[in-house]
């Protein structure tokens, strides 16, 4: 539940006097849990996130709605997500916990509408209509999604991706969410205490004198409790994935043989980790597809990577390489400039097995 005080009256924007919002939610151990605010849009409207026994979600700020669900297992405590940028690659993320005390849960999340969309190309699917991702198989769904009829009066046909909670699995310990675009605004890499509030802790981890401790109410630009600040990048700010296949070379070790080449950054926002890139024998339309490497790490704004992948078959002649890309079509971020994402190099006979 949200309460709001400027709920006076039982007006169409709240539920009853006083209460804005409220959603079903299933904590029958500890009854103990907490939310945490954070602006995922960067537009100056915080949305809330709160996690019960079997999901965490991110609700809309003012009406509550679900825009985000994924699974996760805990007979709760005092428990209460975590909101920040742990990995510094200027891409917020969610931190949740999960614990053996599992509870049955739905297998799927029955409030979640599904996987939102701006366009068609934010789909893995390629297909957006009014606003969610459409599709006829799991495949065509993000991770931890699957394709479901939608709720009843959810706009557009077809099914959906919505949040999945595997029957049969438990995985205790903590899981860093992200969107699967990295469309989340930026924020701090820092979220010290359960009572976090932003000034009781620097930014390089050092805790303040209680005398130079500022009251984060006293801060009109805050006043805030369990929300994470803005980062320094904006949710306008889009990376520009580029490939660089000039210094395309055939490496061979233990054995087996290796393509690599460079991932470099030209926009104005990091990428995370785990960027694909691909490569294919001649023109990637024909689908010959060699390997999909992933960088290591962020890459900065300014900054290159070099990623390699093992090949399975002698490789010859024209070598295209495609950052952003999957393999099978999907990416993992959104760019700028999709348009430059491809490079290509010529590379004598690489013998895949080892003699």
């Amino acid at each position: 539940r949200v309460f709001d005080p400027d709920c006076k009256d039982d007006g169409p924007e709240c539920v009853v006097p006083y209460l804005r919002w409220a959603q079903v939610s299933q904590d029958n151990s500890s009854k103990q849990t907490g939310s945490s605010i954070f602006d995922f849009e960067g537009d100056g409207q915080a949305e809330v996130v709160y996690a019960d026994e079997c999901f965490v979600r991110i609700y809309e700020g003012k009406t509550g709605e679900v825009l985000f669900s994924a699974y996760r297992y805990s007979g709760t405590w005092y428990e209460n997500v975590v909101i920040a940028d742990p990995d510094r690659d200027q891409n917020t993320e969610i931190l949740v916990g999960s614990n053996s005390h599992a509870k049955a849960c739905d297998l799927i999340d029955p409030i979640h509408p599904g996987t939102r969309c701006e366009d068609h190309a934010g789909c893995p699917s390629g297909s957006c209509v009014e606003g969610f991702c459409r599709c006829t198989s799991n495949e065509q769904c993000p991770s931890d999604t699957h394709c479901v009829a939608p709720l009843a009066g959810t706009p557009g046909a077809g099914n959906v991706c919505r949040a999945y909670h595997p029957p049969d699995e438990i995985h205790p310990g903590l899981r860093v969410l992200r969107d699967h675009l990295d469309r989340w605004a930026s924020s701090r890499s820092v979220w010290n205490q359960h009572a976090y509030s932003v000034t009781n802790i620097n930014d390089d981890g050092s805790v303040p004198r209680t005398s130079e401790w500022a009251s984060n109410m006293l801060d009109p630009e805050l006043n805030n409790f369990r929300q994470n600040v803005q980062g320094d990048v904006g949710s306008e700010a889009f990376p520009d994935i580029t490939g660089r296949a000039d210094n395309l070379a055939c490496i061979q070790h233990d054995g087996a043989a290796y393509l690599r080449a460079t991932v470099c950054n030209r926009g104005n926002r990091a990428v995370g980790a785990a960027l694909p890139a691909t490569f294919y024998a001649g023109d990637p339309a024909d689908g010959h597809v060699l390997c999909t490497s992933y960088t290591d790490g962020p890459v900065p704004v300014g900054g290159c990577l070099d990623v390699s992948c093992r090949i399975t078959e002698d490789v010859e002649g024209e070598i295209s390489m495609v950052v952003n890309d999957d393999g099978q079509g999907g990416r993992t971020t959104v760019e700028c400039n999709s348009e430059n994402n491809s490079d290509t190099a010529r590379i004598a006979l690489c013998h895949y097995g080892p003699g």
